[in-house]
């Protein structure tokens, strides 16, 4: 016969409250759910920590395809490519004095003018015509089907930030690209990767901080090549400082530096040309 406790022996609320909520679900007192209130509101460091930048400073406009030759021809991108490296706090404000590290790196590929295919590589016209002329030589055969593509572009592709002062004097960190050519002609843009080395993984791997395209540069055949422009003052304030970018000098400060080596003589077998001056 089933015994029905009576209301003494019946247990308490509490008593049924403490076995379905245990101590440790139990709701935190209101201080400690304040103070977690406020941890969760306030910004981690990451978010606290500036974002790095490209600025494109000097941008390449035209150039000579330098070919497949297999003579060294260098047909340098005019005017050379300058980045800048900037550091920003979460207000798009500009950070100044930012320490980037040693392992922040830029690193610039080759694409279409409307930045929808990569042109990394092409196929080597010559070799085809190598292929003929060795095709019995299964030596040969081998080093020529490994010279079947080619890189499109030439120079330093990568580069680290160079702490240069600029036009006003005032130091900032830079990539200069001073000796970029491209083998075939047409228009092209630079892909501007700012890359940094993390090693904090059992693998070091490279990870993409900020991504910009320069404006479309011509390439032009060597029968329509225009020429190269005016150094920039802003290659010009870089060379002084030590970069090595070519820098050209015009037919003014070359008269006048020959009017100041060489003594005055006599204009009878001088030859006048609008580019040069041959005495």
């Amino acid at each position: 016969m089933l015994k029905v406790p009576s209301a003494s022996h019946a247990p308490s609320l509490s008593v049924l409250l403490g076995a379905r909520c245990p101590s440790r679900v139990c709701l935190p007192p209101p201080a400690a759910a304040a103070a977690a209130a406020a941890a969760a509101t306030q910004p981690s460091p990451a978010a606290d920590a500036p974002r790095y930048e490209l600025v494109v400073r000097q941008q390449p406009t035209r150039g000579r395809m330098c070919g497949f030759s297999i003579v060294k021809d260098r047909r340098i991108i005019d005017p050379p490519l300058v980045l800048q490296l900037v550091a920003r706090d979460r207000d798009r404000t500009r950070v100044h004095g930012a320490d980037f590290g040693a392992n922040t790196l830029c690193h610039i590929s080759l694409w279409s003018a409307d930045r929808s295919v990569e042109c990394g590589t092409v196929v080597n016209p010559r070799f085809k015509s190598h292929m003929r002329s060795k095709q019995h030589r299964a030596a040969d055969s081998s080093v020529a089907r490994s010279n079947k593509h080619c890189q499109t572009i030439i120079g330093s592709t990568m580069l680290p930030p160079q702490t240069l002062a600029d036009l006003d004097g005032t130091p900032g960190n830079f990539f200069v690209f001073h000796d970029l050519s491209i083998r075939v002609q047409g228009f092209y843009t630079l892909k501007c990767e700012l890359l940094e080395l993390d090693s904090s993984g059992p693998f070091p791997r490279f990870r993409s901080l900020h991504t910009i395209f320069t404006s479309p540069i011509h390439m032009f055949p060597p029968k329509f090549f225009p020429g190269m422009l005016e150094s920039t003052p802003l290659s010009k304030c870089f060379a002084k400082q030590g970069m090595p970018i070519h820098i050209r000098r015009d037919y003014a400060c070359l008269q006048s530096e020959r009017d100041i080596a060489i003594p005055a003589v006599s204009h009878t077998n001088v030859v006048h040309d609008s580019a040069y001056i041959i005495r």
